[in-house]
């Protein structure tokens, strides 16, 4: 077995994308046409796709914005020859003429915010109606989550999307009109957003460069006699969209889980948790603000023999293992061979699609026989819980690409392709992770891992 030990690691030197390629209007007719063969493959007269703030993806995959601070419907008819429409609220409703794919928008009251006028109000019946609904018509209903036989005795009447949508979704067409259609969007399997063009991975890959430049920030700031906000300070936006809540927590804060920064003064021997996610990837780590074991608290200081080390040899197969055609369940079965879930305390996938949102299905999990395809985007993210250790992490994301996807990304975005050549050479010859030619690192950090955080010249490498 190859061996992992902690040695002198350069930084990758790389520059940062410096604009976010713009989706082409193709990229969304396609994402139109398929929709409707599938609504057709379905026998579904349309689709109603529900977002917010939070839950917006799916809404932005095809419009190309999504509601803020709102609520919203997109409706999507099979028959390319009825009008789509768009429910919005009052602050939104303007959006609705810079929609990518042709749609006509409807003002819904319901959809504002809490106490805003409501001059002229109509009912939620009365703009479904006016989207063009009718009684009998077979709508899916597309919320954020997948619900299952395990989840509900019937999960194709059972909605993740506020109950008064439903109601008067049920009012409008029938009862048994009704259905669930997440999973047409985001089954692991076959769901139409689990695979993007090369415009959308262009796009996706400026937000996951973006976090893990904003991650190494945080992580070279790092100091102690320094509050959690001000190292949390060094995770710099640039004003683009996260996709979680930036965090930063010391000492007992990382016990709390997805805590904000607060203003807690970092001390020598803290567990560190810090995390940034934006549009496409999110880069996380989780170990000590140390130099050296004997930074770490008593009972704590074998953290990196027995804790760190085989979560790095589990990270580096996660990494070595995943590739088109490879199972859920054979990459499940990595994870837990080298870190059984029962001694490491980890309780999630070890690993999920992602896309607009950080996590947007997972087939990571036990005999799932789904196989990645090109295209795919998906995150390495193991976290062992094992106590009294801080829970390592080192979280980041790739991009599976076959040779005429990889062709397309050399051809129309070069600059990207030299980022991901330099990924992938970086971690192969500093880190000894030897990826697969379709793995495509989208993160600057991606394999890069210490248990002392505060010693930046050391990290994790494979050897043998």
């Amino acid at each position: 077995m190859r061996t992992v030990q902690l040695q002198r690691v350069p930084w990758l030197e790389i520059s940062r994308p410096m604009q976010r390629p713009e989706i082409p209007e193709e990229t969304y007719a396609r994402h139109l046409s398929t929709l409707r063969d599938r609504l057709r493959e379905r026998g579904l007269d349309c689709i109603a796709i529900y977002g917010d703030r939070e839950h917006y993806a799916s809404f932005k995959y095809y419009l190309g914005f999504e509601p803020r601070f709102e609520e919203g419907l997109l409706v999507i008819y099979q028959n390319a020859s009825r009008e789509s429409a768009v429910l919005l609220g009052n602050e939104c409703f303007c959006m609705g003429k810079y929609a990518r794919i042709p749609v006509r928008s409807v003002l819904c009251p319901y959809f504002s915010l809490p106490g805003q006028p409501m001059d002229g109000f109509v009912s939620m019946e009365k703009c479904l109606r006016e989207a063009g609904l009718e009684k009998g018509m077979r709508i899916g209903l597309a919320g954020w989550k997948l619900i299952g036989t395990r989840h509900c005795d019937d999960p194709a009447h059972t909605f993740c999307v506020p109950s008064f949508l439903v109601e008067s979704l049920r009012e409008v067409v029938g009862f048994e009109s009704l259905t669930n259609a997440t999973e047409v969007l985001i089954h692991p399997r076959n769901g139409l957003r689990v695979v993007h063009d090369v415009h959308e991975i262009a796009a996706l890959e400026y937000g996951a460069a973006l976090a893990s430049e904003g991650m190494r920030a945080a992580w070279k700031g790092l100091a102690c006699g320094k509050r959690e906000m001000e190292i949390a300070a060094c995770m710099q936006t640039y004003g683009q969209q996260l996709s979680c809540h930036v965090m930063f927590a010391s000492g007992e804060n990382t016990r709390k889980g997805l805590v904000s920064p607060g203003f807690r003064v970092v001390q020598l021997g803290d567990p560190i948790s810090m995390s940034m996610g934006l549009e496409g990837g999110l880069s996380c780590r989780g170990a000590y603000a140390a130099q050296r074991e004997d930074d770490l608290p008593e009972g704590q200081r074998n953290f990196a023999e027995e804790v760190a080390c085989p979560y790095y040899r589990a990270v580096a197969e996660w990494y070595e293992t995943i590739g088109i055609g490879v199972s859920g369940g054979a990459l499940y079965d990595i994870v837990q061979k080298r870190i059984p879930h029962e001694s490491y305390g980890w309780k999630l996938n070890p690993g999920h699609l992602i896309s607009y949102e950080e996590w947007l299905s997972s087939g990571i999990a036990p005999g799932n026989r789904d196989h990645f395809c090109s295209g795919m985007l998906v995150q390495m993210d193991i976290i062992p819980s094992v106590a009294p250790f801080v829970s390592p992490n080192a979280e980041d994301g790739i991009c599976l690409a076959d040779e005429v996807l990889r062709v397309q990304i050399q051809t129309l975005y070069p600059q990207m392709w030299e980022r991901f050549m330099q990924r992938r050479a970086y971690m192969r010859e500093y880190l000894g992770i030897c990826l697969k030619e379709e793995v495509l690192p989208m993160s600057n950090l991606a394999g890069r891992y210490s248990p002392y955080l505060l010693d930046l010249d050391q990290a994790f490498a494979v050897t043998g």
